[in-house]
């Protein structure tokens, strides 16, 4: 997806069900192509997914 390999905005939406901004909205700048994840139905084995692992090579 090209959308992750270029300028970004983040931001929160509402989720219709709950009401409570748990939706992760990624949008492209340049395209406005954008990309949606409920985080209110992530497991805790996804979550554990999503973690970020230190690495030795920072830039």
């Amino acid at each position: 997806m090209s959308i992750l390999n270029s300028s970004k905005q983040f931001k929160f939406e509402y989720n219709e069900d709950s009401g409570r901004p748990t939706v992760l909205a990624v949008t492209d700048y340049y395209t406005g192509e954008s990309v949606k994840l409920d985080l209110s139905r992530l497991t805790p084995e996804m979550l554990d997914e999503l973690q970020i692992e230190d690495s030795e090579d920072e830039y």
